[in-house]
């Protein structure tokens, strides 16, 4: 009897396994934002009215988003819509940032900037989502961008780096690597040199793409690049680390000087010369990480020393962050991060909520500078009690053990001695 228990325990077990194992990757992934879990496109669609996620929780107003804490916005329906920038991590719905977004038919989804499907979206990628008013959970569109695109340079297997048109890209831990042609994911030493890449991912503070994804595409593709521009003068410019000339852009749309001024996210797009290592750009759009009308913002990025008098920026982006409440103590330079809060009319983001996020891990919230002196004072209080206990304890302990020691008899008084007597002297002898 015990072994046919067993036995079907045994059973049972490995039906759960084998269960797991043929499970679609939409129907496992979770919103968690610390690692990048799945492999490959996503492939079914799920409709709602914005229920489940962990949404943004507004700390001065009361929130009533769906599910979880809620997006709220100063009315409480998220004013002006939410602004979302940052790496899917799952379906079942959308999941960026620890949030869950869903999307329905009226969803407008693009690819940079061409018109997409459902079917198009992957763990791995980069996008922006955005909200409407009222509706915080529900994406009413979702851009995915890619942080470039081209002819693949080279490649060192050890050291996990690809290079792109110049561009150094290091691929984080459990980065996906796809091929678009086969519908499979391959080792990162099987791809080819001189065959299409494009890379989803976010730019650290030193320029170098911290890839998600990496997807070989057919050689047909269009060369781009997605970054913050440096103006070199003459329609010379550089996007991120690689060069791009405008004279066609120039001559085609009119495009004006201020458009590629320094500081500036774009997006570049046209024709890779290998001879020149040149891209020359057909196409330049705006690629501003999330829209100024927003009424609440979830960007995730890389933490970098601030240029503008700020706080610290998000390396990659034009962003500048001003802290409301956190407390930044614990960030390093390349920190990932994902931040919480409102544009103001500069365009600086107020941030009332940093959360540090850990590859594997559940991102970890930094504490206000409040809480944080609040600790501090705790800390202090706590020692000084100890030291007090531990004095008192001492005093304690010295008394118990003088009231344990055995008192000493007194020693009974000696008597004294009784005085000698005088001797009487020797009365001499008499002589006869």
């Amino acid at each position: 009897m015990a072994n046919s228990d067993l036995s079907n325990r045994f059973l049972s077990t490995l039906a759960i396994i084998a269960t797991v194992l043929i499970m679609p990757v939409s129907a496992m992934a979770e919103c968690e934002s610390g690692g990048i879990t799945g492999s490959g496109l996503h492939n079914s669609i799920a409709t709602g009215t914005g229920s489940g996620g962990t949404g943004l929780q507004d700390p001065w107003e009361p929130g009533t988003g769906s599910g979880g804490t809620g997006i709220a916005g100063d009315d409480g329906t998220g004013s002006g819509g939410t602004g979302i920038f940052g790496v899917v991590t799952g379906f079942g719905s959308v999941c960026v940032n620890g949030l869950e977004i869903d999307y329905d038919d009226g969803t407008r989804i693009r690819h940079d900037g061409k018109v997409a499907t459902v079917s198009d979206l992957a763990v791995g990628q980069t996008v922006r989502i955005s909200t409407e008013r009222g509706r915080p959970l529900l994406a009413a569109r979702i851009d995915v961008e890619t942080a470039l695109a081209g002819p693949l340079d080279r490649i060192d297997p050890s050291a996990r780096r690809v290079w792109i048109m110049n561009q150094s890209v290091e691929l984080r831990a459990g980065a996906i690597v796809f091929d678009r042609t086969t519908g499979m994911r391959k080792p990162l030493d099987q791809l080819s040199i001189g065959s299409h890449v494009s890379v989803s991912g976010l730019r650290r503070s030193d320029g170098v793409v911290s890839a998600t994804r990496i997807d070989q595409r057919p050689a047909s593709q269009q060369a781009a690049v997605t970054s913050i521009v440096r103006d070199l003068g003459q329609g010379t410019i550089y996007v991120g680390q690689t060069r791009a000339t405008l004279q066609a852009v120039e001559a085609t749309t009119a495009a004006r000087s201020e458009t590629h001024r320094d500081g500036r996210r774009l997006r570049v797009s046209g024709h890779w010369n290998r001879k020149s290592r040149t891209l020359e750009a057909t196409y330049v759009s705006d690629a501003s990480t999330v829209e100024a009308s927003a009424g609440r913002i979830s960007i995730q990025g890389f933490a970098a020393p601030s240029r503008g008098g700020a706080d610290f920026r998000l390396a990659g982006t034009a962003l500048e962050v001003e802290r409301t409440g956190p407390d930044l103590s614990e960030l390093n330079l390349d920190a990932l991060v994902r931040v919480e809060g409102r544009l103001d009319d500069q365009g600086r983001l107020h941030a009332d909520r940093v959360i540090l996020d850990m590859p594997g891990r559940e991102g970890r919230p930094l504490r206000s500078e409040g809480n944080a002196r609040q600790r501090k004072e705790d800390r202090e209080d706590h020692e000084d009690r100890e030291d007090r206990e531990d004095r008192e304890d001492r005093i304690d302990r010295e008394r118990a053990e003088r009231a344990e020691r055995p008192e000493r008899p007194e020693r009974p008084e000696r008597p004294e001695r009784a005085e000698r007597s005088e001797r009487p002297e020797r009365s001499g002898r008499s002589r006869d």
